[in-house]
């Protein structure tokens, strides 16, 4: 199992996010010595993300934090159609609209509040390894 821990400018304002926007569950959550929450994780389906703030005043934030990371979340028993209207009338735009991929995954893609990008996806056919490379093979190179 890999479970993605993020770190995240303020843990309230988070939490907030992936449950109020995204539907996750609040699973624990853990606070500093000053009484304040730090650190726990969210939920959602079989799917878990831990979030921290680190309060340190020394410690400095990367304000790129989020660049390059994509995590792909695959709940378990999911109706993709209905969990992207359901984001996207809680006002969360789309970075990348709901569509299905030539690998057989149906996804649609969003950014927390820190940058990371989400993407949410359901298998919904299978597609042998030799037509997803063929595909590949026939994209243009950045």
């Amino acid at each position: 199992m890999i479970l993605p821990m993020l770190e995240v400018k303020n843990y309230d304002d988070s939490v907030k996010f992936y449950t109020e926007k995204l539907g996750f569950t609040s699973v624990m959550s853990m606070k500093g010595p000053d009484g304040q929450n730090i650190f726990g994780f969210v939920a959602l389906g079989g799917s878990q993300i831990g979030l921290g703030h680190d309060p340190k005043p020394n410690v400095t934030l990367s304000k790129d934090r989020g660049n390059g990371v994509v995590l792909m979340i695959y709940p378990d028993d999911f109706d993709i159609d209905a969990y992207c209207e359901k984001v996207k009338a809680n006002g969360v735009p789309l970075v990348e609209e709901l569509k299905t991929e030539y690998w057989g995954d149906r996804v649609f893609s969003v950014k927390d509040p820190d940058g990371f990008y989400l993407t949410f996806g359901k298998t919904v056919q299978t597609v042998p390894p030799d037509e997803i490379q063929a595909h590949m093979s026939q994209q243009p190179q950045p």
